[in-house]
């Protein structure tokens, strides 16, 4: 299996989603590279470097639970903040491997202390809300207040303690000089202890994914093709268990945007009665964006009126 990325401009623009289980400790992970995935919705979103290292960690966590799905299934994971520079982070993950996401605000710089202190973004507040529906039909969702200080290590948190599954993530993200190629490298790592797994065992290799060597090759550009492997050898330092990895192919991730003028015309609907008349009456032309592909939408005052009925 191929699964070499291809350096192009000085980044390695590939985007792979695997899935992996060891039975014998019951623990199951998943590993993401999605580098050309953060480079589109970065642009898209205008982001500003702090922005874009923040929402690029949040679009590989959510690249990471793709796994989670059953078929067709749609994963919605929101962050919301109260009084914090960063207001809200939204990622949908669909079972067929697209993604889409959107940050408020875009531009995050001017808050920025240190370079490395994203709790002065973040704050330690965080409503994180995850839901997953199947053909708009909520099949499961939860809420927590996460106060990690990281929007990774609350996902984390959050299906440790609301879906009840110990969980670990592990996010990288390097950036180039360059606004129109500016994530050098998304890749990260899930892991989550299955019925029976050992506890304790799983403590530590929780503890190893946080820290040292993984976190440094997270950081490291892929340079060959079973790196994957290779994380997971060092991970777990024995062979035995390594050795005993089952590995399979996810959808490839990509982005994709579910919007269109219908649903822009629908999304009106929550507009108070009032509103709409007043809107058929002023007989203006409606400009709509979407949140998520900033694809401009026009809608004309004879569009709103077939719609409405106003």
């Amino acid at each position: 299996m191929d699964l070499a990325p291809q350096l192009v401009n000085g980044s390695y623009m590939s985007n792979i989603l695997l899935r992996g289980l060891i039975e014998k400790v019951n623990i199951r992970f998943s590993y993401a590279l999605i580098t050309d995935l953060a480079n589109e919705v970065i642009i898209k979103q205008n982001c500003d470097p702090v922005a874009a290292h923040i929402f690029s960690r949040c679009l590989t966590a959510a690249t990471l639970s793709n796994p989670l799905l059953g078929d067709d299934e749609r994963l919605t994971i929101r962050w919301q903040y109260e009084d914090q520079p960063l207001e809200s982070i939204i990622v949908e993950v669909l079972e067929d491997g697209a993604v889409r996401g959107t940050i408020s605000p875009p531009s995050l710089n001017e808050f920025m202390g240190q370079a490395d202190n994203i709790k002065e973004i973040c704050g330690d507040s965080c409503q994180l809300s995850v839901v997953k529906s199947l053909n708009a039909k909520v099949l499961n969702s939860g809420m927590i207040n996460a106060t990690l200080s990281d929007p990774v290590s609350d996902l984390g948190f959050f299906y440790s303690t609301s879906d009840q599954v110990e969980t670990a993530i592990s996010c990288m993200i390097a950036f180039n000089p360059d606004p129109k190629n500016p994530v050098k490298l998304a890749q990260g790592l899930m892991i989550q202890a299955l019925p029976d797994c050992d506890l304790e065992y799983f403590e530590t290799v929780r503890h190893s994914i946080e820290h040292g060597k993984i976190k440094s090759l997270l950081s490291t550009q892929p340079d060959i093709d079973n790196y994957f492997e290779k994380i997971i050898h060092v991970l777990l330092g024995d062979d035995n268990l390594s050795d005993e990895l089952l590995i399979s192919t996810c959808p490839e991730p990509f982005f994709r945007c579910s919007c269109s003028k219908e649903k822009m015309i629908n999304a009106l609907a929550v507009l108070p009665a009032a509103d709409r008349l007043d809107i058929a009456i002023k007989g203006d032309d409606l400009k709509i964006n979407c949140n998520f592909c900033k694809e401009k939408y026009t809608i004309t005052v004879d569009e709103f009126k077939a719609h409405f009925g106003e």
